[in-house]
């Protein structure tokens, strides 16, 4: 086995010769060529050269699959990393084609050039390696769950204060109200912003007769298919005196909130049932 030092002097040379490369056999480079004669005669040090260089082919193959596109918060990085490499060598002794006055181009290059290189392939690796690791994966498209809508409905109930008065006028047609839901005399209505995470959604105010409390209908574009496709007989959510349920109708998702408990919700459900038959 080689002494420390031999041994550290061994792999130095090693890795100036590029993976997959005959660098070590290239007439130019006369400073590989101690290594070559040594591979010649030395079993271990000739094992301890194919393993590197296999480990260095491998590496080299899996940065070149990696797509930094792939990874929007590393936007720029390439061209980064290739002025790092190119300040890193700014005499030019990284490995270049020029022509030979006797025959065709040949591969000019120097131990500090090729080390160069491989600094810069260890540079790319350890970059990309981090984004992948540290940085956030690619966005993936959220899909809302009947869970997420019941919470995020009723915490934005909750959290509306000070609520102008709704209008008279017809609706837009852009938010229908839903056929389930009858739009007594004094039914008002006002649009509403950042509901279930849409830009644009309509509040139905409605007063239904006999006493019931006002109950509130958000119609929101949305498409949640686990969602029930009627008003459900019992309320979904409740808390605070104030019980909430959704469904999904065509293309909208509607949520109806009824203050007063689970007993106001079934009153005003009946009162719903009595009217559309």
């Amino acid at each position: 086995m080689p002494r420390r030092e031999d041994l550290e002097k061994l792999i130095e040379q090693i890795d100036a010769c590029r993976p997959g490369s005959d660098d070590v056999h290239a007439p130019q480079l006369a400073e590989l060529r101690p290594l070559q004669q040594r591979l010649e005669h030395d079993a271990e040090a000739r094992e301890l050269y194919d393993r590197i260089q296999s480990f260095d082919t491998h590496i080299a193959a899996a940065v070149r699959e990696v797509r930094l596109e792939d990874f929007p918060q590393t936007a720029g990085l390439e061209q980064r990393l290739l002025a790092a490499v190119a300040r890193a060598d700014p005499a030019g002794d990284a490995p270049i084609s020029e022509p030979a006055s006797d025959g065709p181009p040949v591969r000019r290059s120097s131990r500090r050039g090729a080390l160069a290189w491989m600094s810069g392939l260890a540079a790319t690796a350890a970059c990309v390696g981090i984004a992948y690791y540290l940085l956030p994966p690619p966005e993936t498209k959220f899909r809302p769950t009947p869970s997420w809508v019941h919470e995020t409905a009723l915490d934005f109930y909750l959290a509306e204060t000070d609520v102008p008065p709704g209008k008279t006028t017809s609706p837009p047609e852009s938010h229908p109200m839903s056929g389930d839901v009858v739009r007594f005399a004094g039914t008002r209505w006002r649009e509403v912003g950042d509901f279930l995470r849409e830009d644009r959604a309509v509040a139905y105010e409605i007063s239904a007769p006999g006493g019931n409390p006002v109950a509130t209908l958000y119609v929101v574009k949305l498409s949640v298919p686990t969602l029930p496709t009627r008003p459900p007989v019992k309320a979904k959510l409740q808390t605070g005196g104030v019980c909430l349920s959704a469904w999904q109708s065509g293309d909208f998702v509607y949520v109806l909130v009824v203050p007063g408990g689970e007993e106001a919700y079934r009153q005003f459900l009946t009162t719903l049932e009595r009217e559309l038959a």
